[in-house]
Parts: structure tokens; sequence; C-alpha cells
């Protein structure tokens, strides 16, 4: 008997620390929903090398009773000129399932007004992967998965 305790203690510890480390991998990529609306704006850019051209995306935030809120969201081919001359680590881009999304956090306009600047920030600067979500690119049950990198603006 004394041994069915142990090893339910033991199951039960388990359990915890596995839950732990899914919540701390959960923090490390973050799912931005872009909507286009009077505080949003959605522009292409084209980078280019020797080989060919890529299609990048610039989401940019600009909330008016918010100065201090205002960034933008870079989905470029490469994230440094390094990378696109040696042609070696594509920014991601996936196309998943909506079910895939059903546990996930996902971070709204509105989530983004109510922590307000500095949270916001620094929960971008925490996280190690970003991806946005274009709800104008949703098209039956598939999402475009876009990782993106932060881009902060100063008021001078």
């Amino acid at each position: 008997m004394r041994n069915i305790h142990y090893l339910i203690i033991l199951i039960f510890i388990s359990c915890k620390t596995t839950d732990k480390a899914i919540k701390k991998n959960d923090t490390n990529t973050l799912f931005v929903l872009f909507e286009e609306s009077k505080e949003t704006i959605k522009r292409t850019h084209i980078t280019s090398n020797k080989e060919k051209k890529d299609k990048g995306f610039l989401y940019s935030y600009s909330f008016s009773d918010d100065i201090s809120l205002n960034f933008s969201l870079d989905h470029s081919a490469y994230f440094s000129f390094d990378d696109m001359f040696n042609n070696t680590n594509r920014s991601k881009v996936l196309k998943i399932n909506k079910k895939f999304l059903k546990n996930n956090f996902i971070i709204t306009s509105d989530y983004i007004k109510k922590l307000g600047d500095k949270a916001t920030f620094k929960m971008f600067y925490e996280s190690k992967t970003i991806f946005l979500i274009d709800k104008s690119e949703i098209k039956n049950n598939t999402i475009i998965l876009r990782e993106v990198k932060p881009i902060f603006t100063t008021e001078e």
C-alpha cells in the first residue's frame, strides 16, 4: 500500500513539472492577430538580392489615445542582410489548421491597448518567436502564420 502512495505522489510531481515546462514554452512564442482598422496599417515591401525578389509586409499599430504605444511588426524573408546574402535562416511562414490555435492565447489590438506600452514592449522583447495572423488571409480552416520581428518607434 505504501508503494502505491509513493507512485501516486511521483506521478503528481512529474505532471506538475511538465505543466510548468509547457507554460514556460508558451511564453516563448506569441501569436498576434492583425485586423485592418483605423489604428492599423499593412504595407508591402520588396527585398531583393542577386537571385530573387522577396515580398514582405510591415504591420503598423498606431494608437491615437496612447502615442507611446506605436510600433510595427515586420515580416521579411530574412531578418538580417547577412542571412539574405547567404540565403540562410529564412523567416517562417506556416499554413496551419484553425484548430491548432484553440489552446493558444492570441494577442489582439484590444489586449495591447489594455496592457499599455511598457508591458507590451516587454512581452515582445522577452518572446523568442512572434507569429502574426493576418485576419484577411484566413481562408476556410487554414491560417497563415508569419514570423515577425517588432520595430519600436520613439518620439523626439
